[in-house]
């Protein structure tokens, strides 16, 4: 194993030296009044030594914990360091976070100072307010509303910094001196998906050492475009499209928000993007709905192209060899399909990277056939987060690439992956019996499921918690079969089940554009979504595809019934997470009697 090593000792020292390095440069891009507008290295440093500075006037001490309530935007940038700055403890919360989670993550870590970006998020506060006596001051990002004594403005409470940089500056000066590469820089909450969330801590060297090896592995520069859209909250965007991006001098754009991201990207002309697995299956669903519109040559023309690009995707999963006529194939599908498919991603991209949930293998080649790579990576929040990635010279389609430099990755008997190395966590907060059970002698315990092949690239198959053991005694990873048949694209959302049953049934969330589309060409009237989803001939044609999708799998892992949803898992309903992965637990709890049903009748066994 190769040691990572680091230039910086500390986030902050990484900062402000590379503030002094690239001074005027553009470092963020922010919409104001419908156009984006840039912020220099020079300006945000200045930023943040004022809030800093305001800060520790108001009495923050190193290890006191702040958190940020806040879509992403440079104000969330500015407090982090600037907590960082005094030696205190960022605290990240969602901001499509309930009432309920936000109480238990304040209240948890003990907050006494919250950042906030809205007077829809202080609405939220509002309800918990006197469950929370440790939190002492509250700065909104917006305008707070009038008469709200409470609640600080940003834009004072920075302007009240400001006024003390000269007053604080030795103090601030001390406290970075004072900073160690072993002090904590964050805790953040898991998502829950399978009991209650933990708070991970983790340190400047848990972020620093895995930014120097994704640096090694993933060459972003000075001078790169970074649309930040995953959620600073999430481990993934925090090291990748933050710190990571920070240290490489590269330019972070924000954007407005997830349904603006197809918008922004055109606007802001990224040349790397953090993603998660939900933007690419958006973009594919697009792209296919292009063979159901327009006139019939065009239809055909688009059907054509796409099933080009699937061909030249099989060849390359199975690193085959194309044929000449599938190249030629390729070559014009490129010209024509890969052509505006990068002009609508802004015409500059080099790459997306990857993470937060499995990417669909079928997808994923089918993008890199079209000359869109995607560069699909591994990791947890315990693990800050990256273990493995794969590169622009290195990589596997259907596998999260090999591990980093300074990583080391090992496969238990049961199929289980442990990782150790600089990037593993200190502990969970508060919370040493939880610790206990994933860390031992420094090795992290996963909990996912997958395998090693000879030439070192790590594939993932399932959470170790998420294995369906069917009556038959048969284990199936529910991911594998989920992504398989989401690549159809009147599948938009899936949910396998088997666990201790004779058979998988599956909870069906179609694209329903796509399938009225498909039912009225069989003659199907329906006036509503539920009657659409209802209809004979509707749920044949979907089991037809489902079994379809299914036949090159063992006969165990087929799904034999299926049920159609006439609405999709939502993060409101408390279905999905923050990242778009589904909470198997409270969807089984939801639909366990229509689960039921798919069992009551025979299953279809051809």
């Amino acid at each position: 194993m190769v040691e990572s090593t680091t230039a910086y000792r500390t986030l902050p020292h990484m900062f402000y030296a590379n503030a002094e390095q690239f001074s005027w440069h553009p470092l963020w891009l922010h919409k104001i009044e419908g156009r984006y507008q840039s912020i220099s290295w020079t300006a945000g440093a200045a930023w943040i030594r004022s809030a800093a500075s305001a800060l520790m006037a108001s009495g923050i001490q190193p290890g006191d914990r702040i958190a940020i309530l806040s879509e992403n935007r440079p104000e969330w940038a500015v407090a982090d360091f600037s907590a960082l700055s005094c030696g205190a403890i960022s605290v990240p919360i969602y901001a499509t976070n309930t009432t309920q989670e936000i109480q238990f993550i304040l209240q948890n870590s003990g907050a006494v100072v919250l950042f906030l970006s809205s007077v829809a998020q202080m609405q939220k506060i509002n309800q918990i307010r006197l469950s929370l006596p440790q939190l002492r001051l509250i700065v909104m990002f917006d305008a707070p509303p009038p008469n709200h004594s409470e609640v600080i403005s940003y834009h004072t409470w920075l302007q009240e910094g400001r006024q003390q940089i000269d007053r604080q500056h030795h103090l601030l000066e001390e406290r970075l001196h004072q900073l160690q590469s072993s002090d904590p820089v964050t805790i953040i909450y898991t998502s829950g998906t399978t009991g209650t969330p933990k708070g991970v801590v983790l340190t400047h060297n848990n972020f620093l050492s895995n930014c120097a090896a994704a640096a090694d592995a993933i060459p972003i520069q000075a001078g790169d475009v970074a649309l930040s859209a995953l959620p600073l909250s999430h481990v993934f965007e925090r090291m990748a499209g933050h710190y990571l991006m920070l240290r490489q001098g590269a330019t972070i754009a924000y954007a407005e928000s997830l349904e603006q991201v197809a918008q922004n990207i055109r606007e802001v002309r990224p040349t790397v993007m953090c993603a998660v697995p939900r933007l690419y299956e958006k973009m594919y669903a697009k792209i296919l709905s292009a063979q159901q519109e327009g006139p019939r040559l065009r239809r055909l023309l688009a059907r054509r192209l796409i099933q080009t690009g699937h061909d030249a995707a099989q060849v390359l999963i199975h690193r085959q060899r194309s044929s000449r006529w599938l190249r030629l194939k390729t070559a014009i599908a490129r010209c024509m399909l890969g052509t505006k498919l990068k002009q609508q991603l802004g015409g500059r991209l080099r790459f997306f990277v990857s993470g937060g949930a499995p990417l669909s293998i079928d997808i994923a080649g089918f993008f890199e056939a079209m000359g869109v790579i995607i560069l699909e990576g591994y990791g947890l929040t315990e693990t800050s987060p990256v273990i493995s990635v794969n590169t622009l010279t290195a990589r596997k389609l259907g596998t999260v690439g090999c591990p980093l430099s300074n990583v080391e990755v090992r496969i238990m008997d049961d199929g289980e992956i442990e990782t150790k190395g600089p990037h593993i966590m200190p502990g969970y907060w508060q919370n040493a019996e939880a610790t206990g059970e994933v860390l031992r002698d420094g090795w992290f315990s996963t909990g996912d499921i997958g395998h090693l092949d000879a030439d070192g690239f790590l594939t993932i198959t399932d959470r170790k918690k998420d294995l369906i053991i069917t009556a038959g005694g048969k284990n199936i990873a529910p991911q594998k079969i989920e992504n398989l048949l989401k690549s159809d694209p009147l599948i938009n959302q899936i949910f396998v089940y088997g666990d201790r049953r004779p058979y998988l049934v599956a909870l069906i969330v179609p694209n329903f554009q796509r399938l009225a589309e498909e039912a009225t060409s069989l003659g199907v009237d329906a006036k509503s979504t539920a009657q659409l989803i209802r209809h004979p001939q509707t749920q044949q044609l979907m089991s037809a595809r489902v079994q379809s999708l299914c036949q090159g799998l063992p006969t165990y892992e087929q799904i034999k019934r299926c049920a159609l949803l006439d609405h999709e898992f939502t993060r409101e309903q408390e279905e999905m997470t923050p990242t778009l992965k589904l909470r198997r637990k409270i969807v089984l709890e939801k639909y366990w009697r229509l689960i039921d049903e798919l069992y009551d009748r025979p299953a279809d066994h051809r």
